[in-house]
């Protein structure tokens, strides 16, 4: 189908190609098998203007795959500050959790990624959230 052309583009960093097809009306939010979007896929690979482009034609930036991931998720977990950022200014939810309750500053925190809890800090996030039999993000950080 044309939606697994934009994964394809997507995680290719082919910037023309995707806007090509958003313009042509694929669904900037179809999921491939693993309830990945395009947005996840550029994410992964760290394609930040593929990311915007992905969000300026109207990606759901609060999606989460079969993990509980969202966007945000992924980012922190790619170490991509530049993109954590654009995702938080697009409105993603700092506090969502994966299934395993985890937030973005849990994930940054047990990756060491200070430059990320550091983005993070710097919006309104929650840093008291309890994960792991009573440990916060903090304590994940130590």
């Amino acid at each position: 189908g044309r939606e697994l052309l934009l994964h394809y583009a997507a995680r290719a960093g082919l910037e023309k190609t995707c806007r090509l097809l958003l313009e042509r009306g694929v669904d900037v939010d179809a999921q491939n098998e693993d309830e990945e979007t395009a947005l996840h896929l550029a994410i992964k690979e760290g394609h930040k203007d593929i990311v915007q482009v992905l969000v300026e034609h109207g990606a759901d930036i609060k999606l989460k795959i079969q993990s509980g991931e969202t966007p945000l998720h992924i980012a922190v977990q790619e170490g991509v500050g530049e993109i954590c950022r654009l995702v938080i200014e697009r409105g993603a939810d700092v506090d969502a959790k994966d299934e395993r309750g985890y937030t973005a500053l849990h994930v940054a925190a047990i990756n060491g990624q200070v430059h990320i809890m550091e983005i993070l800090l710097n919006w309104d996030v929650d840093i008291d959230t309890i994960v792991d039999g009573g440990n916060t993000a903090l304590h994940l950080a130590s």
